[in-house]
């Protein structure tokens, strides 16, 4: 006996399926929806960053921006300053610093807490504390604990021999309170989303290699990381970004001390206290370096994902 079967209709050739075209449509609906607050957004964001830039180019005070037009003197002054050169030394080395201390330290956080260990939950609240809190309360903490005479750290250190150390009087010691700084605040950031990528791996090419013989690092360096670097390179873009914009932790930490002088804090008091143009012209050129730090970073981000 045959039994018939009814074959599924079929679709005219060049006529575009009901559930592609519906698609179109809430894809340009959403955009349509969006379009209002991108432009909105874009504006916000566009405007004084153009105004800055025309700053630039513009001799001026705060109290009267524009006094005339004087071309590129502004850049030319401020790549001819020894201030600024120090500035950039500096803020190298704590965006450097702060960037390796804070990825370090998260990473190694984080390969412990996706484990199973007790008190887990309360281990992650705690090491999220020191993101969430007031920057000017964190940093008035740690003034106060990096104080020469009766500050935490000389206490802990004078009472196993050592000498008391003057971290607000040496440029190295600035240096390196700074950046002690930046990862005591950066970490958290860098602990959440590890650990986020982390939980999302998959667990069989762990199990091979260990089978294998591969021991924990061979683990880590061949498996682990390959798979979290694009998204290490995100933190790494994002937190070098953060890091030279960042204002308010040598300032506070270091009470603008000329040791501890970002591009943001000679932008800032170039801008105010100077010559307007002058520090538009120094905020300018660091949007420019961080620019193409950015390209080249998210280009290694991007090979890394096309590895995979």
């Amino acid at each position: 006996m045959t039994i018939a079967v009814d074959s599924p209709p079929r679709v005219a050739a060049g006529r575009p399926r009901r559930s592609d075209s519906r698609a179109r449509k809430d894809r340009w609906l959403s955009f349509n929806l969006a379009l209002p607050s991108i432009l909105l957004l874009g504006a916000i964001q566009a405007y004084p960053m153009v105004q800055g830039v025309l700053y630039s180019f513009q001799k001026g005070k705060v109290a009267k921006p524009s006094q005339g037009w004087i071309g590129w003197d502004n850049y030319s002054k401020v790549l001819s300053d020894p201030s600024f050169w120090s500035a950039v030394k500096f803020s190298v080395l704590f965006a450097a610093g702060g960037v390796v201390l804070s990825y370090l330290l998260g990473l190694g956080l984080a390969l412990l807490l996706v484990r199973d260990i007790p008190g887990r939950g309360f281990l992650r609240v705690g090491f999220i504390v020191p993101w969430v809190i007031p920057t000017i309360v964190g940093m008035t903490a740690l003034r106060w604990m990096l104080q020469d005479q009766y500050g935490a750290v000389n206490q802990v250190l004078n009472w196993f021999g050592i000498d008391t150390i003057y971290f607000f009087n040496s440029p190295t010691w600035t240096a390196v309170a700074a950046i002690v700084a930046k990862a005591w605040r950066s970490f958290p950031f860098m602990l959440v989303s590890l650990m986020a990528t982390l939980q999302s791996l998959d667990d069989v090419l762990q199990e091979a290699a260990e089978v294998d013989g591969a021991n924990a690092w061979q683990r880590f360096w061949h498996i682990t990381f390959p798979q979290i670097l694009p998204m290490s390179s995100i933190l790494w873009v994002l937190m070098t970004i953060w890091s030279v914009n960042d204002y308010e932790t040598t300032y506070l930490l270091t009470n603008n001390s000329a040791n501890a002088r970002t591009l943001m804090i000679y932008s800032f008091d170039n801008a105010i206290y100077h010559d307007l143009g002058r520090g538009a012209a120094s905020a300018v050129l660091t949007l420019i370096v961080l620019a193409v730090l950015s390209y080249f970073m998210l280009r290694l981000q991007r090979r890394a994902g096309d590895q995979q």
